[in-house]
């Protein structure tokens, strides 16, 4: 049985996001089962692009999709005609959907380290082939090899985990390694990183590579750990830090870049 609350709650959803599907009566019931059956997937159109997600996958949904909340990375890329964009911690692909949705020609190259959430990645990629995308089933790390990784019930919340919990092995490359996989010597114009914690280790260990990012998106999961070493990384390589203000979540969205903004700057005592 259903309580009054979780009724309330899928009829607020379907009447929100069910004109973006083709079936709002199964928007209504995915809405009403999610949480029974979290990999169950619902048709989604966004803008005129075609995808899918989980239950799983709703926290991305919500950030991207209903909050807007990369919608800042527009004007990063206006004068851009085909920018080349990493995604980094892909997720299902919404990020990257996003992008698109504002530069059409864009190029776009998007890990994901979780292989259930790579399956869904790869089919909205599958959905898009006009696009210039690529996807790939890797872990961002501080050195190449393997890496314990753990799946959440959450999407978003799947990590590296050095516990007894992760189940599963996944593979790895550096910053260095993955940038010349997929983009050889050139210089990405985006790069978005949210790896949920692993971003600690990932950014010291990567000052040459920065230096070949025009504006680097990171979310700083302070929850983890000390991010002294990661801020400290990016001042040295990037002359502007900002705050991206306005975020439900209390992590900082730092955006470090060669150009000045219009936006907060960021501080340590923000985080």
């Amino acid at each position: 049985m259903f309580g009054l609350s979780h009724l309330r709650q899928a009829w607020y959803l379907t009447r929100r996001y069910g004109a973006l599907t083709s079936h709002p009566w199964k928007a209504l019931s995915f809405f009403l089962l999610g949480s029974r059956r979290p990999d169950r997937t619902l048709d989604f159109s966004w803008d005129g692009q075609p995808l899918v997600f989980r239950w799983r996958d709703w926290g991305c949904v919500e950030e991207i999709v209903g909050s807007d909340e990369y919608g800042f990375t527009r004007e990063l890329l206006t004068g851009t005609a085909s920018p080349l964009v990493v995604d980094l911690g892909a997720n299902i692909g919404l990020f990257s959907l996003h992008i698109f949705r504002h530069a059409p020609q864009a190029e776009v190259h998007a890990a994901e380290a979780s292989a259930e959430t790579f399956r869904v990645l790869e089919r909205n990629r599958a959905l898009q082939p006009q696009r210039r995308w690529r996807t790939y089933h890797v872990a961002v790390w501080k050195e190449d090899g393997t890496v314990p990784f753990l799946d959440l019930p959450a999407s978003t919340s799947s990590h590296i985990s050095f516990t007894p919990a992760a189940a599963t092995t996944v593979p790895a490359q550096s910053l260095p390694s993955l940038l010349e996989r997929m983009v050889g010597p050139r210089t990405v114009d985006l790069l978005k990183m949210d790896i949920e914690g692993t971003e600690l280790a990932v950014l010291p260990a990567s000052a040459s590579s920065l230096t070949r990012v025009r504006h680097l998106l990171v979310e700083l999961h302070t929850n983890v750990g000390p991010i002294h070493d990661s801020v400290t990384a990016l001042r040295q390589a990037f002359p502007h830090l900002y705050r991206i203000p306005g975020r439900r979540s209390q992590k900082p969205l730092v955006l470090a870049t060669r150009d000045p903004q219009a936006l907060p700057t960021f501080s340590t005592d923000d985080a």
